[in-house]
């Protein structure tokens, strides 16, 4: 299912790079799709997906598809116009436990806050809010770029 909707996404973004004279865009892919106690992380590009355990810590967190240069970075899969070899999704898949979280985000965050900095915040022993107002926080004092993050909890 999840495969469909990644070759669907690839010919809408097609379909509008067409009505934007052939446009060249992209975008990357992060998301988790959890059905009863099995969790699904797909991920394409440099957004990243943090599975973590309060008692274990961080159980997988997504690798980014960058390759670093002298040149620069450069996002080696994503979604791009016109170029669906580029998007290779990496699927993983896990059972859940109660208490796990996941905590799906843009580069504006990841690339900006120290990686254990991120992790120990997102497993603070705190509501959902309080973790998400202390990572919004660090964002706007660290962020050079747009950051979104999606925390969620299990029950």
């Amino acid at each position: 299912m999840l495969e469909c909707a990644f070759r669907m996404a690839s010919e809408a973004l097609d379909a509008k790079a067409d009505v934007l004279h052939k446009a060249e865009m992209g975008t990357t892919l992060v998301l988790a799709a959890i059905d009863k106690d099995v969790l699904t992380i797909a991920h394409c590009g440099d957004s990243r997906c943090y599975f973590l355990r309060p008692s274990v810590g961080v159980v997988y967190q997504t690798q980014d598809h960058v390759n670093h240069s002298v040149w620069g970075d450069f996002i080696e899969r994503s979604f791009f116009s016109y170029q669906r070899d580029k998007a290779e999704v990496e699927m993983k898949q896990f059972v859940m436990q109660t208490g796990d979280r996941i905590f799906l985000c843009t580069d504006g965050v990841c690339q900006f806050i120290a990686p254990d900095i991120l992790t120990r915040r997102s497993i603070d022993d705190k509501s959902p809010e309080d973790v998400a107002d202390v990572i919004q926080f660090l964002c706007e004092k660290f962020s050079k770029d747009n950051y979104t993050g999606i925390l969620v909890y299990s029950g």
